[in-house]
């Protein structure tokens, strides 16, 4: 098994090494805490993929120094544009199955996914021109149409208030109305909102073949997220649900996926049919609950990448579920002053289950205490700083 080179966080690290995949992390950021992480055989410092040549340099010549061929596992929407972007020469050194042009494109930009999805015959919510907005009488989902350097976004900033990925507004007149909205109407989709909670947010990950076939797949479920109903997931486990797995393989075959991707779905409580929210095609966050269970995406797309393996089984079980503590408690809070939930059933839904965490791990300590030491530095330079202020103006 070569080594597969990681650009993304520690949740794909941790899907690659209970896979028992080697992994060399790639990185502009010497803080990143998947660095620090047992399973990190090696670090590479790189440039910042936004100087793409560069960081395209860098990467070769860890293929080069390996002498073979490595599987390249993107972790982010920044990672996947910079892949796709560099696929001819990425694949001169790397394993990778991706998407076709087409696809590609229709997928990381949703502007054009909503037109891909119409094409395609996908049952994805309904979007709206600006122009259009005033005769909706419905409320009306607004995101960012791509989500490129997202933490410095000035639309997560401004519009989401530094959390989550959409807004919702009661009407089209309504969102026509916000000074901010129509000041990022560029950046901006309009969509028709599908009504319901967070139990009614799924998802469809899989790996498919350079054909669309699909290899191997779990379906997984919402508990939380912050904030509630349009933000990151802070609490999810898998389930088996048949009817989502049969929308989750209708999308992937109508939309021609290749390799790994994760498909959003929305179960729409007035006809009870599945809507597509996104397809993200690249290794995510839930992978590292799926290898907890016993379904390693991960090393499937590996086995395959290395030596078009399938899976003896593609089961999987429900015991474990994935908790991110800080985004979960930030989304009780919300969920209690709208009195969604009392502190009692947030409580029990986490003690009386097993988890795995987003950061922090028992038997991988590093990059939490990487986290946890980040944060103690930062905050001790934010108080000497105020002091050294506070000392000149009474000097």
């Amino acid at each position: 098994m070569p080594p597969a080179v990681v650009l993304g966080g520690i949740n794909v690290v941790r899907s690659a090494g209970l896979g028992g995949i080697p992994v060399i992390v790639a990185t502009s950021d010497p803080s990143e805490p998947a660095l620090a992480s047992r399973y990190c055989s090696m670090g590479v410092m790189m440039p910042p993929l936004a100087e793409a040549d560069a960081a395209t340099t860098a990467l070769e010549r860890v293929a080069e120094r390996c002498g073979t061929q490595l599987p390249l596992l993107f972790g982010n929407d920044d990672a996947l544009r910079f892949v796709y972007a560099r696929r001819e020469r990425l694949g001169k050194h790397f394993l990778m199955l991706l998407n076709d042009p087409g696809v590609a494109s229709a997928l990381i930009d949703k502007d054009a996914f909503a037109r891909f999805a119409l094409e395609r015959g996908l049952p994805a919510p309904r979007t709206f021109a600006w122009q259009e907005l005033a005769q909706v009488a419905a409320p009306v989902l607004i995101k960012p149409k791509v989500k490129f350097d997202w933490d410095s976004s000035p639309v997560l900033a401004h519009l989401l208030g530094g959390a989550g990925k959409a807004i919702v507004r009661p009407t089209g007149a309504a969102a026509i109305a916000d000074e901010v909205i129509a000041r990022f109407r560029e950046q901006l989709l309009f969509q028709e909102y599908i009504p319901g909670g967070d139990e009614a947010l799924w998802c469809f990950d899989g790996v498919a073949d350079e054909n669309g076939v699909l290899i191997a797949s779990y379906v997984g479920r919402k508990i939380r997220s912050y904030p509630p109903r349009t933000g990151d997931a802070s609490y999810i486990e898998l389930v088996h649900d048949t009817a989502a797995a049969e929308a989750g393989r209708r999308v992937s075959e109508r939309a021609g996926l290749k390799g790994i991707f994760n498909i959003d779905l929305k179960r729409d409580p007035r006809d009870g049919r599945f809507r597509v929210l996104e397809i993200n095609a690249r290794y995510n966050f839930w992978l590292h609950l799926g290898a907890a269970n016993g379904l390693n995406l991960t090393r499937v797309m590996v086995d395959y990448l290395v030596a078009r393996k399938h899976p003896s089984s593609s089961r999987y079980s429900t015991t474990y579920r994935w908790l991110d503590p800080g985004l979960d408690f930030a989304a009780y809070r919300c969920m209690s002053r709208s009195r969604e939930l009392g502190f009692a059933r947030w409580a029990a839904s986490i003690l009386f289950a097993r988890k795995i965490y987003s950061v922090f791990s028992w038997s991988d300590p590093g990059p939490f205490a990487q986290v946890l030491r980040e944060r103690i530095v930062n905050r001790w330079s934010r108080g000497t700083a105020r002091l050294r202020r506070m000392l000149r103006k009474s000097s």
